[in-house]
């Protein structure tokens, strides 16, 4: 096998039942002009193949690193990863996803020695897995002149209400994670980025944004997990809202206006599985106690958002949970028929 030397980039896979995708996934990294890489992929007890796939691959090239454990979740998978990694930058790619651009690690490499950026993030394009079309998405990352500090790429996003909670939009220096000793909550079925990552970015000095669409996210996959709602992930989604604000509320150096804003974030988690409430039967009456043991969320919310926003908060905290949610989904419901018929 050739010689490549130490790896500059850890390349960090979860992967679980994908075995129908793996191989662009991998593929995708393998095509990269840098050389100086290696691909560590966590097979999380995988039943359908994914497994034999990914070892065929680190048979083929010395810079694949597999490693196989029993059905644990995404979380303490991450955790393996992170252990795992021996280069200088962490790059995380999910087993059903991959890499749009075959100079990708070139130019992030390029940009990290140019920019001197502990942090470096990129664009997405949705891949539909039906459809095979692709819809590009900032996720409101914006570009800048220069390097932004992690406090203020949080601030700059965060104003708009939205988040950037998705490990595999950025690549980070190894120390942010080892020198914070910061890991993912193996409790955790989804949301695991967002407890840890806005952590991340509170360390980080300098954040660039490469301004390019470097990852596909595949979406309309229907044996993904993340396409099924169940009451464990959305008690999970909610927990993990509540612990972050109460991290935040304890932390005295961040400052007021940053950590006002990260709270409202975190906050709107509320409204969003809220208003999903009456799409979804079965469990309704326990998200209705998880929601109303939360209900003190919606305070961190007053004149936050855009106005139809703080119109469904003031719904909700006048007619009460139940009432108000249900007055928000029959409107919700009434308007998509009426643009249904419009069309």
């Amino acid at each position: 096998m050739k010689e490549y030397g130490s790896p500059f980039f850890s390349i960090l896979i979860p992967a679980y039942n994908v075995s129908g995708y793996i191989e662009e996934c991998i593929n995708s990294i393998k095509k990269q002009t840098y050389s100086r890489w290696e691909a560590v992929i966590v097979d999380d007890g995988s039943t359908d193949g994914t497994g034999e796939i990914c070892d065929r691959f680190g048979s083929e090239d010395g810079r694949i690193r597999v490693l196989h454990q029993k059905n644990q979740g995404v979380a303490v998978t991450r955790n393996v990863l992170l252990k795992e990694a021996k280069g200088e930058y962490y790059i995380f790619l999910d087993g059903d996803d991959f890499w749009l651009s075959e100079k990708m690690l070139f130019e992030v490499q390029e940009a990290i020695g140019e920019r001197h950026a502990d942090v470096v993030a990129w664009w997405l394009k949705k891949f539909d897995n039906e459809t095979g079309e692709t819809n590009e998405n900032r996720n409101f990352i914006n570009e800048y002149a220069d390097c932004q500090t992690g406090k203020g790429f949080l601030q700059d996003i965060l104003l708009n209400g939205r988040n950037c909670w998705w490990s595999w939009l950025y690549a980070f220096h190894h120390t942010l994670w080892k020198n914070n000793g910061i890991t993912f909550n193996p409790r955790r079925q989804i949301c695991e980025d967002e407890e840890v990552l806005f952590r991340i970015f509170l360390q980080a000095q300098r954040v660039w944004v490469m301004g390019k669409y470097y990852y596909a996210y595949r979406i309309k996959r229907k044996d993904s997990v993340m396409g099924h709602l169940s009451f464990e992930w959305i008690s999970d989604r909610l927990e993990v809202a509540e612990e972050n604000i109460k991290y935040l509320q304890k932390d005295e150096l961040i400052e007021k206006d940053l950590k006002q804003s990260l709270i409202r974030n975190f906050s709107c988690t509320w409204m969003r599985v809220g208003t999903n409430l009456y799409r979804v039967g079965g469990a309704r009456q326990e998200w209705l106690r998880l929601l109303k043991n939360r209900k003190w969320m919606l305070r961190n919310l007053k004149g936050y958002g855009r106005v139809k926003f703080r119109m469904r908060v003031m719904m909700v905290r006048i007619f009460g949970v139940r009432v108000g949610l249900w007055i928000l989904w029959l409107w919700e419901e009434w308007k998509d028929r009426l643009d249904f018929r419009a069309k």
